[in-house]
């Protein structure tokens, strides 16, 4: 207890004896116990306070890294390319390149002898 060997202890217990007398040592002990017992319930009751914190602290950090996936799986960049594909602007764009083509083909082509006619 305390890192106190028996020796010591009987020492201690001896100096007490010798300045508080044999009589008031019954009730210094108990004071003692009282005082001891005290200690321990708040050194427990901290412990678990801090332990319990501790906990939280861990949820909170659990919360945090989940958070983090998620970010990670849908980060920014991906959501920017998925808005840059807009299929309305694709076909829209590949209509006027088919109508372009069809008005093309629909024009009489010019030959060498319509170049040379006289208007």
């Amino acid at each position: 207890m305390f890192g106190i060997s028996n020796g010591e202890l009987l020492v201690i217990l001896f100096i007490l004896i010798v300045i508080v007398g044999p009589r008031r040592l019954p009730e210094l002990v108990r004071e003692f116990a009282k005082f001891y017992k005290a200690f321990i319930k708040a050194y427990e009751q901290a412990k678990n306070d801090i332990k319990q914190n501790i906990d939280i602290d861990n949820e909170d950090v659990e919360d945090l890294k989940k958070i983090r996936d998620l970010k990670n799986m849908t980060s920014l960049k991906n959501i920017k390319n998925i808005k840059d594909i807009n299929p309305a602007e694709k076909i829209k764009s590949e209509w006027k390149s088919l109508i372009e083509e069809a008005k093309k083909e629909q024009e009489p082509k010019k030959t060498q002898s319509d170049e040379e006619k006289p208007k």
